[in-house]
């Protein structure tokens, strides 16, 4: 008798507890209808930055900028002024060539791309001409391959399309921390003939999850809120960071293949370069994506270099690395990056071409 009366009253206190909640939801969701717009649907934390008249529909990589093109890339309070060469990269033509040009190949993200800065202030930029001053006796040439929102996989498809009209001797790659490895899996959920419809949000919902999102002022803004959240749990989850291990060893034997040089540059997230609270559980649940890179990056002979010392030395030095209110690094930011590249690609890069493969396993 006594156990039945401790199960009543459990299941009492347990539906007040329900009730509670169920009324306190319909309470904020009058509220949210009598103060907050209509939702217009689901919202999905994507680091792809669209800009509809900038890009276009690619079979291979998705997406691509338009060649030949003057736009402007709209996001927050930083819109960047994008002009295109003939090639669709960021950055003047590249002109002909007597064969004797040194050409630098930059893949990578937003961050090559250089967003919300103009082009003169892209590190690839800054690293042409630290190359030039240290190598006056060389032709030069580095071109901005950088796509926003690319992850590896797409990085060596940009790198297959790139030798089709060009002939780099050195690759210089990107791997972000904040974003790469849901890129890649992302891309890989699309990439069996479904690039047309590709999806940069990439989270999948049923019926009745769509359904609140749409038609719940609560449910959506739960949604916009937990956003950034879903983001970092997904980028660290082990099919994610298996993704960009595929993505990383693809582009690397690609390199291998061609017998270029290659320069792996590992791109920190914010919150470690800024000191934010909570940095150190967000470097911790990238630690499996870091040791990937490393690994896979020491199997191919690669040399990689970590930006997070030059962006904290910049930080703490000058007004900040990074523009305000925004993920991307400030031209301060770009040059310390470009600088580190630059300090440690070795003299004999630009000597005569190896008799043998720069990668190999």
């Amino acid at each position: 008798m006594q156990r039945q009366s401790r199960a009543v009253r459990a299941l009492a206190v347990a539906t007040v507890i329900f009730v509670s909640l169920v009324v306190t939801c319909l309470v904020l969701e009058g509220v949210l209808r009598l103060t907050a717009p209509a939702p217009n649907g689901p919202t999905t934390p994507s680091s792809v930055e669209s800009a509809p008249s900038a890009t276009v529909r690619d079979s291979v990589l998705a997406w691509s900028l338009r060649p030949s093109a003057h736009v402007t890339f709209a996001s927050g309070t930083c819109p960047t002024d994008v002009h295109t060469n003939a090639l669709g990269l960021r950055g003047p033509e590249l002109g002909a060539t007597d064969g004797e040009r040194a050409v630098v190949l930059v893949l990578g993200d937003s961050y090559g791309f250089g967003w919300g800065v103009d082009e003169r202030d892209s590190f690839p930029r800054l690293l042409e001409g630290m190359l030039r001053a240290r190598h006056p006796e060389n032709d030069i040439v580095v071109l901005n391959a950088c796509v926003p929102g690319y992850g590896l996989l797409q990085q060596k498809g940009m790198l297959e399309r790139a030798l089709a009209t060009t002939d780099p001797s050195i690759v210089v790659t990107t791997f972000s921390l904040a974003n790469d490895p849901i890129d890649d899996m992302r891309f890989e959920r699309f990439a069996a003939g479904e690039l047309d419809v590709y999806d940069g949000g990439g989270e999948t919902r049923n019926r009745l999850m769509r359904w609140l999102l749409a038609h719940s002022r609560l449910a959506a803004l739960i949604d916009a809120r937990t956003a950034s959240l879903r983001l970092k749990l997904a980028n660290s989850s082990p099919e994610a960071v298996t993704a960009s291990g595929r993505g990383l060893r693809a582009l690397l034997d690609c390199c291998s293949k061609r017998g270029l040089r290659v320069l792996q540059l590992q791109i920190p997230h914010r919150w470690e370069v800024k000191g934010r609270p909570g940095a150190g559980l967000l470097r911790a649940t990238s630690s499996s994506a870091r040791r990937l890179r490393e690994r896979v990056s020491s199997e191919y002979g690669a040399i990689s270099v970590d930006a997070a010392p030059a962006l904290l030395e910049i930080q703490e030095d000058t007004e900040g690395a990074y523009i305000a209110n925004d993920a991307h690094w400030t031209p301060d930011g770009h040059r310390a990056v470009a600088q580190a590249i630059c300090d440690a690609m070795p003299e004999t890069w630009f000597e005569a071409p190896a008799a043998t493969p720069a990668l190999s396993r």
